[in-house]
C-alpha cells in the first residue's frame, strides 16, 4: 500500500516543503503499518467524495491536503480542507502527516552535508 501526501495553505506554508511524500506502508513496522491501514478503514476512505470539507467563511490561512492512497485494486485522492469535521478522517490525517513529518526527515538526513 502506498499512501502520499501533499499540503498547501497555513500560516507557515512553503512551497518547496509541499511536494508529495510517500509513503510504503508494506516497508513500515509492523504495528505502525497495522494502525495506518486500521485508520484507512474506519474513515472508509475509499468511499469519501473527490473534496471533503469547506473553508470557514473568512477563512485565511487554513490547510488543504491532498492525500492518495493506492492499495493494489483500491486508489483514491481525496483533497480534504480544514478545518476537517470527521473525527476518523481528522485523525487518519494527522496521522500520516506524523509519517511524513518523518519521512521528510529521513530524506534531510541522506542530504550530504555542507
Amino acid at each position: 500500500m502506498q499512501v502520499e501526501m501533499s499540503e498547501e495553505g497555513g500560516v507557515a506554508y512553503f512551497p518547496g516543503l509541499a511536494k508529495p511524500v510517500s509513503i510504503d506502508v508494506d516497508s513500515m513496522e509492523a504495528g505502525a503499518a497495522d494502525q495506518l491501514r486500521q485508520l484507512i478503514e474506519h474513515a472508509n476512505f475509499f468511499d469519501l467524495p473527490a473534496t471533503v470539507g469547506t473553508p470557514a467563511k473568512g477563512a485565511a490561512d487554513y490547510r488543504q491536503y491532498t492525500l492518495t492512497i493506492d492499495d493494489g485494486p483500491r486508489k483514491r485522492t481525496v483533497r480534504i480542507q480544514e478545518p476537517i469535521e470527521d473525527p476518523a478522517l481528522n485523525e487518519l490525517v494527522q496521522a500520516v502527516r506524523k509519517h511524513v513529518k518523518a519521512a521528510r526527515a529521513a530524506m534531510r538526513e541522506q542530504l550530504p552535508k555542507r
